[in-house]
């Protein structure tokens, strides 16, 4: 058989355009998921930006001034009160009192071990309060708690043992 037979020739023609068109299809798909792909990341990302509570209008940049709403007032016998007092501030408050300083130590670290649960700070307060410390103030009270009457009694000790 001749190499140029019109059925040889007819056969190549169309396995060649079957292939040709499988591979456009493959083409065209996955060019098609990629477009899917983009899209819905589109879609989301306005999904996104439409539900946002920090939305701007295009006259706002990213630091524009927010105008200023009035509060409405709150009547002062239902109002909060204004400050909530830290054990931090209670403990600065007894280091600048000249009055009842080893009461607003031993406070400051009550508040420390009950608010914060922070041993450290109320120790700190805790044995700055018996250095200041009276003799009435070093007797073991009902409202103390194990590590202030653990620490009284050892101060007890160090100054049984001194005198």
């Amino acid at each position: 058989m001749p190499d140029d037979s019109p059925l040889r020739r007819r056969l190549l023609e169309e396995t060649t355009r079957i292939l040709r068109r499988r591979r456009r299809l493959r083409r065209v798909a996955l060019v098609g998921s990629w477009a899917a792909c983009f899209a819905a990341g589109v879609v989301a990302t306005l999904l996104v930006r439409n539900t946002s509570p920090f939305e701007k209008t295009p006259e706002q940049g990213p630091f524009a001034k927010v105008p200023f709403k009035e509060e409405a007032k709150v009547p002062e016998e239902i109002a909060p009160p204004t400050q909530f007092v830290t054990p931090l501030a209670k403990e600065w408050e007894a280091f600048d009192s000249k009055q009842n300083r080893a009461a607003l130590y031993f406070e400051a670290g009550n508040r420390y071990l009950a608010e914060e649960n922070d041993m450290q700070s109320a120790l700190r307060c805790y044995r700055q309060a018996l250095a200041l410390a009276t003799a009435t103030e070093l007797a073991i009270q009902p409202n103390d708690n194990w590590l202030v009457i653990s620490l009284k009694e050892s101060r007890k000790k160090e100054l049984g043992d001194v005198h």
